[in-house]
């Protein structure tokens, strides 16, 4: 057997099937596999059934799997139900479905690649070779092969107007908010909330509060529709209870943290469990992570539980702090805002702003401190700073006020929403 055919993981291939035959309900996590991403004529045509019946909104449960495949003619091809209860006697783990598909990927890509390879020394070989020609040709067939997941594409103007027209009807049916809340009316009214696709950028120096926001949102916005994941770079699960604790309860957060509640305290910080169990709040502290490793556990948790808002906290600790960090950060950020459109949710990158900015007189942010942070500034669609007066003026009048600066708004206004901080409990609300 020659390279090129071993290049192909059936391992992969038979865990895909078996995963999706014995999970029906996983099918609809298949939009980034494509049918001749499997090395055998076999294992296209019951991809492509499977595809056919999502297409008629029916689930590909076993019976009427056989069904379709006999009223095609296609039965006999894969193997006869021999072959399709020899997938689904095998046993693999869902929970690893995403890895699954990623190898299968990867096989078809690299195989895709030798093929090209080897086509290569047959395009130049001649007298009279275009040789801007080839490479043209050739850089459109590795930009195809590396896009293998999404809608995307090129699309005539007809066949996209039926979508936006439902969906701007559905806008004036539903005013207002657009998305998914951020959990604060103030900010939804000029952002229209967390809009799917969308990659926002939340900056400011320490201390100005960017966790406290973070964890005030995840709560307000998870009592509505807001099915939000974070990723702790900093802080620990423990540490993340804890303040969720003291926002339910109103109990000081420091007294939680060192453990000097009263009985009163206590009872209230119980009861706050008991609301916060319910809601559907997913945390993940692994310090030692990559953009790699988050992009596999957000494409896991929109797939099993319909995560819908996805926060980094923060983002520069995901960058090495070497001469390249300026390079990664864009490809961290480029890699998010793609990921977040391919999934339809939004992702908020919180930033560490560099103390350039303390040598102003005004000390409240601008876009261009980010200038140095890769792609934080071009790439997201909302970039917002927070910034506390009191951080730098402790007799200033404002002493609880958090603002909340858009600098950058794709879609909409930019300007300052005045919010309150509580500092005893870290919660935000609106400004009085």
């Amino acid at each position: 057997m020659s390279e090129r055919d071993n290049i192909f993981s059936e391992d992969a291939e038979l865990a895909v099937f078996s995963i999706i035959l014995n999970n029906p309900d996983l099918s609809y996590s298949m939009s980034d596999i494509k049918p001749e991403m499997f090395s055998s004529d076999r294992g296209n045509t019951l991809f492509s059934c499977l595809t056919e019946l999502l297409k008629q909104d029916l689930i590909p449960e076993r019976t009427l799997l056989v069904e379709h495949l006999s009223s095609t003619n296609k039965l006999e091809s894969i193997g006869g139900e021999e072959y399709l209860e020899y997938i689904y006697e095998h046993s693999f783990n869902p929970k690893n479905f995403d890895e699954y598909k990623r190898v299968l990927e990867r096989a078809y890509k690299a195989k895709n690649l030798l093929s090209l390879s080897a086509e290569i020394p047959k395009l130049v070989t001649g007298k009279q070779v275009n040789v801007d020609s080839i490479i043209s040709n050739i850089k459109n067939r590795l930009e195809r092969l590396s896009t293998t997941a999404g809608r995307g594409g090129t699309f005539k103007l007809s066949e996209l107007l039926p979508d936006a027209m439902a969906n701007i009807k559905h806008k004036t049916e539903n005013p207002g908010l657009a998305g998914i809340s951020t959990g604060f009316d103030i900010i939804d009214n000029i952002t229209g909330g967390f809009k799917g696709g969308e990659l926002w950028m939340i900056g400011g120096r320490p201390g100005m509060g960017k966790t406290s926001f973070a964890v005030n949102s995840i709560l307000n916005s998870s009592k509505k529709e807001g099915v939000p994941l974070i990723f702790s770079l900093e802080m620990t699960e423990q540490v993340l209870i804890e303040r969720l604790g003291a926002l339910e309860s109103g109990v000081h957060s420091n007294r939680i943290n060192l453990g000097i509640m009263n009985e009163e305290e206590m009872e209230e910080l119980k009861k706050s469990w008991e609301r916060l169990e319910p809601l559907p709040i997913y945390l993940d502290s692994d310090f030692l992570v990559s953009v790699e490793y988050i992009e596999s556990i957000i494409r896991k948790f929109v797939s099993q539980v319909g995560v819908n808002t996805v926060w980094i906290d923060y983002v520069q600790l995901l960058a090495e702090r070497t001469m390249e960090s300026t390079h990664e950060l864009g490809r961290i950020s480029r890699t998010m805002k793609l990921l977040a459109k391919e999934l339809n949710i939004t992702i908020v990158l919180l930033a560490q702003l560099n103390r350039n900015l303390e040598t102003r007189d005004d000390k409240r942010p601008l876009l261009l401190d980010l200038r140095q942070s890769g792609n934080l500034e071009e790439d997201p669609d909302i970039v917002a700073f927070l910034y506390r007066d009191k951080m730098y003026n402790p007799e200033t009048k404002f002493d609880d006020r958090m603002e909340f600066i858009i600098r950058k708004h794709r879609n909409g206004p930019i300007g300052t929403i005045n919010l309150r901080f509580i500092e005893q409990t870290t919660k935000v609300t609106k400004d009085r």
